[in-house]
């Protein structure tokens, strides 16, 4: 979970997280990931890593959510690896339902807020919506929505992907499933309903986010990524 300034979030993420973990058999390890400056955040983690087992602190330099995401997907040791921000920390209720995909094959499952079936999109905000569908143009064009808050990868695909993304912010999702169909690896986008969705983001966050997204299909385009597509 990449932890940046809002304090509220991620303490209720926490406590959320916690209560979860506590009622399940399974073997479970949640590394945070500090990518702020913020003392007062990094006193916070480490309160909690004291109460919640099998947590341990990262921190990393830039100050960058992608490059948190990235370390955190190779730092994890799990057979499945699920990113998360602390506003989606309430999905971590339906992992199971995350699970069973995998079991059935599929290597990255991606939580989206868009489904096909059900008229979500008038509950997010226009600019979000316009965000979407420029970035689904871009990147990853059979994926309407990285944006739910998590994202779940195999271990392969996990080791496959990560050591060749260079997205800094929340793109690095879209970045890994461009890379991911290049290995022919199994997407997901699955559609799971959590209760509190952010506001629009600032206008320089959409903007910083869909130049990431151009650079990256130009990457992609001049096969800058020394990802190979597989035999």
């Amino acid at each position: 979970m990449p932890c940046g300034k809002d304090v509220r979030r991620i303490t209720a993420a926490l406590v959320t997280l916690n209560a979860y973990f506590e009622k399940k058999s399974f073997s479970y390890e949640l590394i945070l990931l500090p990518y702020t400056t913020s003392t007062h955040i990094k006193d916070i983690l480490h309160r909690f890593i004291s109460i919640i087992p099998h947590t341990r602190i990262q921190e990393v330099k830039g100050g960058h959510e992608g490059i948190a995401i990235q370390k955190g997907m190779l730092e994890a040791h799990g057979l499945i690896r699920m990113y998360m921000t602390p506003i989606a920390a309430s999905s971590i209720t339906s992992y199971e339902t995350i699970e069973q995909w995998f079991r059935k094959g599929y290597d990255v499952i991606v939580g989206s807020r868009i489904h096909t079936t059900v008229s979500s999109l008038t509950r997010i905000p226009f600019l979000e919506r316009v965000f979407q569908w420029i970035m689904q143009r871009i990147l990853a064009p059979s994926v309407y929505d990285t944006d739910n808050g998590w994202a779940a990868y195999s271990q392969k695909s996990a080791i496959i992907l990560f050591p060749h993304t260079v997205a800094c912010t929340a793109t690095i999702i879209r970045e890994s499933i461009a890379l991911a169909h290049i290995q022919q690896l199994k997407v997901k986008e699955l559609y799971l309903e959590h209760h509190t969705f952010s506001s629009s983001r600032k206008l320089s966050l959409y903007l910083k986010g869909i130049i990431e997204a151009i650079h990256i299909r130009i990457r992609l385009s001049t096969r800058a990524y020394a990802i190979k597509k597989p035999l």
